[in-house]
């Protein structure tokens, strides 16, 4: 998937606000998406964390397989996720309700 084809897929964060189920947003540092569109999913879905891979482009599974797996992991087993260092963690201001 490219850039273009990206910027072609339909806006989803108007079907997201209503997901109120706790989400991990990952964005590489180096993502061509910007930082505010990624912001803007955060504030979207009420219950996220947001994290921003340290040297990572948009494919952080690829570019950083054992980072994204073990960023995966700790978030669905409800464990702190692995930071400083490697990664920024941003949790949500917003609150469901």
């Amino acid at each position: 998937m490219t850039r273009k084809d990206f910027e072609q897929l339909p806006d989803p964060r108007p079907s997201l606000r209503t997901a109120h189920v706790p989400s991990l947003i990952m964005r590489g540092e180096c993502d061509f998406i910007k930082p505010v569109v990624a912001a803007d999913y955060q504030r979207t879905l009420p219950d996220s964390e947001f994290v921003t891979v340290k040297g990572a482009g948009h494919s952080i599974s690829r570019g950083q397989p054992r980072l994204y797996t073990a960023l995966l992991r700790a978030f669905l087993l409800g464990e702190p996720l692995p930071g400083p260092g490697r990664v920024q963690l941003t949790r949500a201001l917003n609150q469901s309700g």
